[in-house]
């Protein structure tokens, strides 16, 4: 079963504006605490599928995660999906004009395969609200600078 959180954010920016800035792989590390760098699979344009390698700083040191394009519906909608062991994670976040700006939203939602991970579920779903919801706040202050 999977379960996850919400975060939603009123940025003061055109979605356009919003949409660019969160879709340009090379700028991820400066929204998504955690990510130190992303490398795409590939040159080509966003597309579903589309992967990527992402260097993440866990505990002090680094590891790499892939991530794929699970959705890609421009200029509203994208998801990032990765599975680490019996875990899997989609991120999906929704822009849509609100007002004279945008309203952002991550849906993220996690599921564990293994007896032992579906235990620790609730505990990984904590610690993942803990650690992700802040990506909205982080990329409106990006947008927004």
């Amino acid at each position: 079963m999977a379960k996850g959180f919400t975060a939603q954010q009123f940025i003061d920016a055109p979605p356009d504006k919003v949409w660019a800035a969160a879709t340009n792989a090379q700028r991820m590390h400066e929204w998504m605490p955690g990510v130190m760098s992303v490398a795409e699979s590939d040159t080509t344009a966003m597309h579903e599928g589309k992967r990527f390698t992402v260097m993440l700083e866990t505990r002090g040191r680094g590891s790499e995660r892939e991530m794929t394009l699970s959705q890609w519906e421009p200029p509203y909608r994208f998801a990032l999906a990765s599975k680490e062991g019996s875990v899997s994670a989609v991120y999906a976040y929704e822009v849509a004009p609100s007002g004279d700006g945008t309203q952002l939203t991550l849906n993220a939602s996690c599921s564990a395969g293994s007896f032992f991970m579906k235990l620790l579920h609730p505990l990984i779903v904590h610690m993942m609200a803990k650690h992700d919801r802040p990506q909205v706040e982080l990329l409106k202050q990006m947008v927004e600078a």
